[in-house]
């Protein structure tokens, strides 16, 4: 079975509204296809130990000024240009380079997140590369030679993404990064076992055979995984082939 056949990361949910908090793009696209159930992974959360952050989007190219203006003059909007890095600017949707920030208007937490992700998708039209890392590594990758432009994602509250999933509307993709004790990754369940050709029980006994067959392999805090970097501890299923 081929690997775009299986569904690889378990959906974060919130064990007592039933919610889905991280992975909504991938509900999605399991009901698209027509799968009866979804793979997740239950916790608390509003346990402390589960913090929520963002994905910052960051790029090497030849002269980050340059592409940034060029970017914003494409794309129509209206900005001012700042000589330093001010925590305010994290809550606009913001081109920072290695010189300048370029800051626009619009101070709305989900209208930010949508227009930074426009401002990405047509720097990935253009060619260029994208990293995704934590908010609190701007300052590591602008000092070294990793990236000399960061696109920053407003930071939404608990309060904010619970009541965006219990109205059923989805977060820009790759917005939040939740912060949890550790993260199972790989689990790469085949499809089937999520089709509505057995019940819930047959789905599970399956599953918990298939992942009795697993190794797993722990990776520290900060490690980097298909160009994410993660703040907590990873559980990496090999691919039991």
């Amino acid at each position: 079975m081929q690997l775009e056949n299986k569904f690889r990361d378990p959906l974060m949910v919130d064990e007592k509204a039933l919610v889905i908090l991280d992975g909504m793009h991938r509900y999605a696209a399991l009901k698209k296809i027509g799968c009866a159930y979804a793979l997740c992974c239950l916790f608390n959360y509003d346990d402390p130990q589960i913090k929520v952050g963002s994905w910052y989007r960051f790029l090497n190219v030849g002269d980050g000024d340059a592409v940034a203006e060029k970017k914003l003059a494409e794309l129509r909007l209206r900005y001012k240009r700042y000589s330093r890095i001010d925590e305010k600017h994290f809550h606009h949707p913001t081109i920072i380079t290695k010189v300048y920030v370029y800051q626009t208007e619009d101070s709305d937490s989900m209208r930010s997140a949508r227009l930074a992700v426009q401002i990405e998708k047509s720097l990935i039209h253009d060619g260029y590369d994208i990293q995704y890392a934590p908010e609190n590594t701007i300052e590591e990758n602008l000092r070294s030679n990793t990236s000399n432009i960061v696109l920053p994602i407003p930071i939404f509250t608990k309060t904010m993404i619970r009541q965006t999933a219990l109205t059923g509307q989805l977060l820009p993709h790759k917005i939040t990064r939740h912060h949890i004790p550790s993260r199972p990754l790989r689990l790469n369940v085949p499809l089937t076992f999520l089709q509505d050709r057995v019940g819930i029980e047959e789905a599970n006994r399956q599953l918990d055979a298939h992942l009795s067959l697993r190794q797993i392999e722990r990776k520290p805090p900060g490690s980097i995984v298909d160009g994410r970097r993660y703040q907590e501890e990873l559980l990496i299923f090999s691919n039991g082939e």
